[in-house]
């Protein structure tokens, strides 16, 4: 928006400086031709500045939609290929407190979270960046809040995942565990 604005501002000054020009310059019938000639130009200028904001909006909007079809379509994969893992499901979506479970249960358990943590990290990465919209991150942290809120998945986090990754990303999942 402020490229548009200024390539405005900008375009506003080249028909007062041809103006300018007209009256110092030029007889009376050029004067009158530069001035036309000043005026269409501005216009169009602007015009077609008004054409390629309304183009890269509308190629931003796609880009957008295309990202959340990615993201849904990775995340239903995901979400099938871990509810496939019968140590991942038995540890994190049966979780009994106090229960012992073998090492091998909560290494894959640990490796599966990791793998969903880092999906929804870089969902984040690309709201941080501006391929997604404040709505569309929302309803993924809503996603992302719900999962790591779920004993046993906090305390993977806390313990062995967070340091992982950059501070931002942390303060997110921070935001939704208290």
């Amino acid at each position: 928006m402020l490229v548009f604005i200024l390539l405005t501002v900008a375009t506003l000054l080249i028909i007062v400086a041809g103006l300018f020009a007209a009256g110092t310059q030029l007889e009376k019938s050029e004067k009158l031709v530069a001035i036309v000639v000043s005026v269409v130009g501005g216009l169009l200028t602007f015009v077609g500045l008004i054409f390629a904001g309304v183009q890269i909006r509308a190629g931003a909007q796609q880009l957008e939609a295309a990202s959340i079809y990615a993201m849904q379509k990775d995340g239903r994969e995901l979400y099938e290929k871990s509810l496939n893992n019968t140590q991942f499901v038995d540890y994190v979506f049966n979780y009994i407190p106090g229960r012992h479970y073998e090492s091998s249960t909560t290494d894959a358990a640990r490796r599966q979270v990791g793998i969903i943590i880092q999906f929804y990290s870089s969902i984040y990465n690309q709201y941080k960046h501006g391929v997604l919209s404040n709505e569309a991150w929302s309803v993924a942290q809503q996603d992302l809040c719900l999962f790591v809120k779920r004993e046993p998945v906090r305390s993977i986090w806390t313990d062995h995942l967070a340091k992982n990754y950059p501070d931002d990303f942390v303060e997110k999942i921070g935001s939704c565990l208290v």
